[in-house]
Parts: structure tokens; C-alpha cells; sequence
């Protein structure tokens, strides 16, 4: 077929408006699909922000549901410079009184023992970035030991653990004639093995520590071994490790770390002397975990109850890209805003998530070890006008007296797990209640409207979005094919006038002719 269109040039129509308008007649069927793609894009997206916001209280939930975020405690000592401490997850209310005796050190061995350096000369010393075998002789030992078949040499070491253990004798090779002390050393700090060596230039020695204190009472803390540690670097075993000792509520004791936890509290030895550590339950922590709770939920309610409240304009339809060129920014903005208004009004997904939600923190906890403390209105927790469609208020005079006095219920009535699994909802605590109903609300949404993090949309709206585009597709081609079928059409009326306008001519010629 012809692509050649010839627009009223015999006619005198403008044949490319015709056309065009009979089109734009054409293209309704199609401007309906794009416009409910459009609309059913934007109901997944609402939906997915439903989920996004769900999925935030759910994490919320899911920290209040655990009995170690009420673990808070105000630590106080009374000598920061002897001893610091800090509540775990385990503590409880407790005052220790602290005598420090020793504090645990680290474990060193120096060349020489400290008693000179490893340079035979003091004006001529060891360049530690050289290559070993051109240093050699500035030692006062040149002794690296036995050399291995492939030119290298070798030693050994062990080290002290912070366990208690000694951990298995590490060997180490290197080459005089490619490397140098520091390389050497470079290999000891990066083995793993938990020790620190150095070269101080102004001392002239090496001195090789354990990262950690504590001391080994089976022996050595460092265990050095081969002729170039022991001669040429002239290093002894490192036994000068010391453990802590102290005395805590009248027990004398020891750690081999001046950090260690005892009863669920963490203490940190810092110097001699006396202190009293004292830990008290948090109830401003505590109250202030529980209100954000609150208002995590406040306000994810608020945002659902909103748009299951939204107004829907109907007639503002989504746009199609030819109004769009003939509108500002301004006004598609607009247009826009109340089109994509009340998508997921009165949705009945976000209805029964919101009445789930509900009936999870407004109904008793069965089984509780106190009764009077089996529902949120007890501690200080309630909803108050119907219009607020759930909120949660905070009486909060009750609510820190409720942690005050009785810490353990209020905790048990948020955290509390089902011994019964066919009365789980009855006796999950408040927190686990909610976890568990937001879950399945965003599972349901799921289905519905899939999730921006899969690869794969094969949600209920994924796939009519996907058939949306099918049908588009189809369109597209058909009346593609309808337009080249109305320009053959006009095409050929347009060459048959002019035939008829040329032969015409030609008769008219033929007559004058004869006068």
C-alpha cells in the first residue's frame, strides 16, 4: 500500500482536520482505557502508602511486643572516676557497693627488657623501612634463625585470649631481601591474633602488648618463639598481665577485664577505691516508650481514617496528555489532586484493618497475673470522643503511677504471649494483638495491590494494570489502521477528483476548439 496522502489539493477540503477529527471520534474507547490505568495506578499506589504506613506501626509494635524495651533503668555512681556502670536487657532495681583493688592491665614484653636497644650502635641505628638483609648488621644479633629452602625465615607466637584460653601457636615467614621490620611487624598487628608491635627509633626497641587485658595464671600471656624474635629483636614471653580484683556487696572477685557484667549490670573499673552503684527502674524512659507508642498509632490512624474519608470528584477524570499541553502546571496540579482524590474511600480492606486495629488495643488480655491490669484504660490509656475515630488518649498521672508501682504488669499488658494457641487473641499482650492484625491487613493489601520491592507485580492490580496495557496496545494498532484506511480513502477521492477535473478540462477544450 501507498504511504503517499494527498490532502485536498483537488478537493479543496482540509482533509487532514477531517481526518483528525474523526479520530479524536475514534479514540474515545481508547482515552477511557489510559484514563482508568491511570486511576487504577493511582488506587495501587494509595494502597501500597496504606501498607507503608502500616508497616511502620508494625515495626513499632513489634519493639513494644519485647519485654527488653522496658528494660530501663537510671544507673548512678558514686564515684564515676573508680567505677561507671549501664543497664542491659537483664537488669533489674539493684544498689551494689564496690571496693576496687586492682585494675586488670594489658601484657608486654620489650627488647631487652627494657634495658637497652637492639642497635649495636646508638649513631647508627636500625631503619625499620629498609630491607631487613641490609640492616641485619646494625643489630647487635644478626640471628634470624633457620633459613627455609625458598630463602625465608621464621617464628612463632602465642597469645593469652580474653576466654581464658591460649590460642594455638601462629607462624610467621618473611624475606630479608624483599622486607622490612615494619613488614614484619604489619604481619604480627593484622594476624588476628590480638596483639599490638611497634619499633620506637627514640628507644630503639620493639615492644610487642596484648590488645586486651587479664592474666594468665597456667603462665605466659605472650609466648615468643624462633631466634629472630628472641635474639635478633632481642623479645622475652610478656607475663606482666594483671586481672581485676575487687569487691562487690562483700564478695571478693576477679575478671581479666576491667569491663564485665555481673546480675544484669555492666561496670566499668576506671580506678582504686570505693563506690555505690544504684539502678532504678526508668519510669520516664519507660513512660516516654509508651507514649511514642501512642503517638506512632494516633497518627497512623489519622492518616487511614483520612483516607477512607476522602472526598471522591468524580467528574474530575484523569488527564490525557492532549489537556494536558492545553493547561498550566497550576491548574493539572489541581486537576490532578482532586482527581486522584477518594480512591480508597469507605475501602473495605482499610475498614477492617482500622476496626482490627481497634480491637486489638481496646479488648481485655486474658490470664494476666493482675486483673486490674488487663486492658489499656487501666493504666491511663482511652479513647474519648467517637468523632476522633480511635485515638488514644493519656491520662498521664495515672499512666506513670501505673509504671511506678506496678512496672511489671504494665509490661506483662503489652508483651504477653498466648499459652493457648486457640485463644491467641485473647491472650496475646496489646502490642503482639496489633503486630499480629497488621500483618494480616498488609498481607491482604498485598494481594491486592502487590509491592514496590518485587520485581514481579502479580497482584490483583497488577495484572488488570497489565491488561489495561494489552488493550491499549490493540488500540493503538487498530486505530493506527483505521486512520491509514480514512488517508487511502481520502487519497483516492482526492486523485479521482481530479481526474474527473482533468478530463473535464479536456472536454471543455475540446468544445471551444470546434467554435
Amino acid at each position: 500500500m501507498s504511504s503517499m496522502r494527498i490532502g485536498g489539493l483537488a478537493s479543496g477540503m482540509d482533509t487532514e482536520q477531517m481526518i483528525k477529527d474523526m479520530m479524536n471520534a475514534r479514540r474515545v474507547p481508547l482515552n477511557k482505557l489510559q484514563q482508568k490505568k491511570q486511576a487504577e495506578e493511582w488506587k495501587r499506589d494509595s494502597y501500597r502508602e496504606m501498607n507503608a504506613l502500616m508497616l511502620d506501626l508494625r515495626n513499632t509494635a513489634l519493639n513494644m511486643k519485647l519485654k527488653g524495651t522496658y528494660s530501663k533503668f537510671k544507673v548512678t555512681s558514686s564515684s564515676e572516676a573508680v567505677v561507671s556502670a549501664k543497664s542491659t536487657a537483664s537488669s533489674t532495681s539493684s544498689t551494689s557497693q564496690i571496693t576496687v583493688d586492682t585494675l586488670a592491665k594489658v601484657s608486654s614484653t620489650l627488647s631487652y627488657n627494657g634495658t637497652e636497644g637492639i642497635s649495636a650502635s646508638t649513631t647508627n641505628k636500625i631503619n625499620p623501612d629498609a630491607l631487613l638483609k641490609d640492616e641485619l648488621s646494625k643489630l647487635k644479633s644478626s640471628n634470624l634463625g633457620t633459613q627455609a629452602a625458598d630463602g625465608t625465615y621464621s617464628f612463632s607466637l602465642e597469645v593469652f585470649q580474653p576466654d581464658g584460653s591460649m590460642a594455638p601457636a601462629k607462624t610467621f615467614s618473611f624475606d630479608p631481601n624483599t622486607e622490612s621490620l615494619n613488614d614484619v611487624i604489619k604481619k604480627v598487628n593484622s594476624s588476628g591474633l590480638g596483639v599490638s608491635m611497634f619499633y620506637d627509633a627514640a628507644a630503639d626497641q620493639i615492644s610487642l602488648s596484648t590488645n586486651h587485658t587479664g592474666k594468665n595464671s597456667a603462665g605466659s600471656e605472650i609466648k615468643v618463639s624462633g631466634a629472630f624474635l628472641k635474639d635478633a629483636l632481642a623479645l622475652a614471653d610478656a607475663t606482666s598481665g594483671e586481672n581485676a580484683k575487687f569487691t562487690i556487696n562483700g564478695m571478693t572477685t576477679e575478671r581479666t577485664s576491667n569491663t564485665f557484667t555481673i546480675n544484669g549490670m555492666e561496670y566499668t573499673l576506671k580506678s582504686k577505691g570505693d563506690a555505690t552503684v544504684s539502678a532504678t527502674v526508668d519510669v520516664d524512659g519507660i513512660y516516654e516508650t509508651i507514649k511514642g507508642f501512642v503517638d506512632k498509632y494516633n497518627e497512623i490512624i489519622a492518616k487511614m481514617n483520612s483516607v477512607v474519608t476522602e472526598k471522591r470528584y468524580r467528574d474530575f477524570a484523569p488527564l490525557l496528555d492532549e489537556q494536558k499541553e492545553a493547561m498550566s502546571e497550576k491548574q493539572i496540579e489541581a486537576w490532578e489532586k482532586k482527581a486522584n482524590s477518594g480512591m480508597l474511600r469507605s475501602d473495605a480492606m482499610l475498614t477492617s484493618a482500622l476496626n482490627g486495629m481497634r480491637r486489638a488495643l481496646s479488648s481485655r488480655v486474658s490470664g494476666v497475673s493482675d486483673a486490674k491490669f488487663d486492658t489499656l484504660s487501666e493504666i491511663g490509656i482511652k479513647t474519648m470522643e467517637y468523632s476522633e475515630n480511635g485515638k488514644l488518649h493519656i491520662d498521664e498521672k495515672k499512666l506513670r503511677e501505673a509504671i511506678t508501682e506496678n512496672g511489671s504488669k504494665v509490661i506483662e499488658l503489652f508483651t504477653k504471649t498466648a499459652s493457648d494457641p486457640n485463644a491467641k487473641f485473647d491472650e496475646s499482650g496489646i502490642a503482639t494483638r496489633l503486630y499480629d492484625q497488621l500483618k494480616v491487613s498488609m498481607e491482604k493489601i498485598t494481594e491486592k495491590a502487590g509491592s514496590s520491592a518485587s520485581l514481579k507485580d502479580n497482584s490483583f492490580l497488577g495484572k488488570s494494570i497489565d491488561r489495561l496495557d494489552k488493550d491499549i496496545d490493540r488500540w493503538e494498532v487498530r486505530l493506527k489502521d483505521i486512520e491509514n484506511r480514512y488517508w487511502k480513502q481520502f487519497t483516492a477521492m482526492e486523485k479521482a477528483i481530479e481526474r474527473a477535473n482533468s478530463q473535464s478540462g479536456w472536454l471543455a477544450q475540446q468544445f471551444g476548439g470546434g467554435q
